[in-house]
């Protein structure tokens, strides 16, 4: 963007986008194979009165704690739909950074994000699902708050780069307890609900991050997604807890 400007820039980089997706769909396509034994698998039902009202009955079956970890996992997605696309804006208008600079940054937290993904299915498996959740939302909390007191590109580098390292074990955790916690039966279906609400929190989250940010306070997004984390972290802690025996 700063040789090309942002127009075409943007343009260039939506290509690049192009290209590498349809290079991950090939990849998919020839090489992923279904885990599932044929045996095994039963042919889905067309959907109709007697299989909704099924499904309502084994939704008032769920555990409790899967249930509140539904909603625990709404509020972070709604924490991060207030701020995830008005990072750049806050970056350039405040902290005076240039598109370059914001590059760099991103480049640096998904760089961050892959290297900590290898060891962080370890430390759940090591020292409790729900424990890393807890501890991932609680230290993440705040970081937003550092990033909007940054005033220069190594205070902001380094309030992005603590987003990863407080915040990259939460997801890993939370698929992982959720299938401990989901009986087989209706683990498609729960994986459904929780893709919806996780979308449908984003986009409120969007919409209000937007509301506030140009209406109220540039900051404003940023601290509600402090206040949102931690209320996921008490609800975590008060309602959530790891099941004796696995759901297989």
């Amino acid at each position: 963007m700063n040789i090309y400007g942002k127009v075409d820039g943007f343009r260039l980089a939506c290509i690049y986008t192009a290209v590498a997706t349809l290079a991950s769909a090939l990849v998919v396509f020839f090489f992923l194979k279904e885990t599932m034994l044929k045996g095994n698998y039963q042919k889905p039902k067309l959907l109709s009165n007697d299989t909704l009202k099924d499904f309502k009955k084994r939704l008032t079956q769920l555990p409790n704690s899967l249930k509140a970890l539904l909603v625990s996992y709404s509020l972070v997605a709604f924490a991060n739909g207030l701020v995830g696309i008005y990072y750049i804006l806050y970056a350039e208008w405040v902290i005076d950074l240039t598109d370059f600079d914001w590059g760099i940054i991103l480049s640096l937290q998904f760089l961050l994000s892959v290297i900590l993904k290898i060891p962080g299915g370890w430390i759940s498996d090591r020292f409790g699902k729900r424990k890393v959740m807890i501890i991932s939302v609680l230290t993440c909390a705040p970081c937003t708050i550092m990033f909007v007191l940054s005033r220069s590109f190594l205070q902001a580098a380094i309030a992005a780069l603590l987003l990863i390292v407080t915040g990259i074990y939460y997801a890993p955790a939370y698929e992982a307890l959720q299938a401990d916690l989901t009986p087989r039966a209706v683990r498609g279906r729960i994986n459904s609900i929780w893709a919806i609400c996780s979308t449908i929190s984003v986009a409120v989250g969007a919409t209000l991050g937007g509301f506030l940010f140009q209406t109220v306070n540039l900051a404003t997004p940023f601290i509600l997604f402090t206040v949102a984390e931690l209320a996921a972290a008490f609800l975590i802690i008060g309602a959530v807890r790891e099941p004796s025996e696995k759901e297989i």
